[in-house]
């Protein structure tokens, strides 16, 4: 039997090409492929087995492993406008590799099959919150009183915020910012991790994440609201204490929380009257005054 190092030795290129699997992240998603003949197995936990088992041969062989999620519509209408055979393993093969482009895949670095299908389904929400900002930005159009381009003045001024918000927190430690607002009763959300190890703090963000959560606060300003901002910072050093605090968006702007609104909102169950007791550590803040924000709000038809 060939071990995996004796395929390295074989052939030295292998580590260099990348492997990319897509998994079915539910029954539901499985049994819309199967009846499609568009996988070979009748059962979606033996199915599941061999994800992992493959997942794991990859990682063996030294090679790296990215995986997506299949949706078995999208993979149908991939294969209705290519006049591809959907039970065609290369039509699997290259839809796979058509989603490995996209935003929503996850590394494989060894973890749990269902950590990793979590991690999956996240990015796949996330990227869908993302279309649904992105399009609403698109579809507002100019201004009736100025005539500028409404999305484009609302990434300004989001991205003007969110540097303010970073700015104001000072160099210390990381922060976690979270933005959600109410769309046609759909709420939409995105979160931001950085570290403030330099003077351009939102330059030590993913990149990929700082687009997404300044389109969202963007969208959420041109709509005016309902939402807000919260962000919780960790500050450097063992016996220093979390902060959080907070924003509303309104009509356009960053309105500071008080300290007592971000405790309310952070001890206050789902249920009105259900209260829960404030974390341990943690100081509830009132949000700062931002400088960017005393502009005018952006303009809406």
């Amino acid at each position: 039997m060939t071990s995996p190092n004796d395929e390295r030795t074989a052939n030295p290129l292998l580590a260099d090409v990348p492997a990319v699997i897509g998994i079915l992240g539910d029954p539901v998603d499985f049994r819309a492929m199967h009846r499609l003949a568009a996988v070979p197995l009748d059962d979606y936990g033996t199915y599941l087995g061999h994800v992992e088992a493959l997942l794991r041969s990859h990682t063996a062989k030294g090679q790296h492993t990215i995986a997506v999620l299949i949706n078995p519509s999208d993979y149908t209408d991939f294969c209705n406008q290519r006049s591809r055979d959907p039970a065609d393993p290369l039509s699997r093969a290259l839809f796979t590799a058509t989603e490995a482009a996209s935003a929503t895949h996850v590394v494989y670095e060894g973890q749990d099959l269902h950590e990793l299908m979590g991690t999956l389904a996240d990015r796949a929400a996330e990227h869908v919150t993302w279309d649904i900002a992105s399009g609403l930005l698109l579809s507002l159009g100019a201004c009736s009183r100025c005539g500028h381009d409404i999305g484009s003045a609302a990434l300004q001024k989001a991205t003007r915020l969110l540097a303010a918000l970073l700015n104001g927190v000072g160099p210390q430690g990381s922060s976690r910012l979270v933005c959600s607002f109410i769309f046609e009763n759909n709420p939409l959300a995105a979160s931001l991790n950085v570290t403030h190890e330099t003077a351009d703090v939102l330059a030590e963000a993913t990149p990929i994440e700082a687009v997404r959560y300044t389109t969202i606060l963007a969208a959420a300003l041109a709509m005016g609201g309902p939402g807000g901002v919260v962000m919780r910072t960790t500050p450097s050093g063992p016996d220093a204490r979390e902060r959080v605090c907070g924003w509303r968006i309104l009509h356009g702007r960053l309105a500071p929380l008080t300290a007592a609104e971000v405790f309310d909102a952070y001890c206050t169950g789902p249920t009105p009257g259900d209260l829960v007791g404030p974390e341990s550590g943690v100081d509830y803040c009132a949000g700062f005054e931002l400088p960017e924000d005393t502009e005018e709000p952006v303009h809406r038809h």
